[in-house]
């Protein structure tokens, strides 16, 4: 799965938004992990409580639910693994988000992003297991 273009929000947010699958409970625990370790304002939205005119206008509603998304203060859409790269940006590993950003390296960020994507129900099962 290859990252979507960025893309524009019709209305920017006034923080950095990390919009994610609710239904996914390691999604949703990925998302608050990067919220909380960020060094500026990050605030998380679950794919049905989107505002829909306002952000991701341009992605069809199976392109919103399929990755995540990272929207930036100044309206900036990030997609699938460079959202999550996006959002490491702001946390104590930005290098790493760097690097994974790199051409090539991005091909690799972008596969293992797929194979995440089609693992999470494997992934909240393990979460909920260790929970336990």
């Amino acid at each position: 799965m290859r990252s979507l273009a960025p893309t524009h929000a019709t209305q920017s947010p006034a923080m950095f938004v990390i919009v994610y699958d609710g239904g996914c409970r390691f999604c949703a625990r990925i998302a608050a992990w990067a919220a909380s370790r960020a060094h500026v304002p990050v605030t998380t939205v679950a794919f049905d409580a989107v505002p829909r005119e306002a952000w991701l206008t341009s992605l069809s509603e199976a392109d919103v639910q399929r990755q995540a998304h990272l929207i930036t203060p100044g309206g900036v859409e990030y997609h699938g693994g460079a959202a999550a790269t996006a959002a490491l940006r702001l946390t104590r590993f930005a290098v790493a988000g760097r690097i994974l950003d790199l051409p090539l390296v991005n091909l690799a960020r972008d596969a293992g992003y797929a194979l995440t994507v089609r693992s999470r129900g494997l992934l909240s099962r393990v979460i909920d297991w260790r929970a336990a």
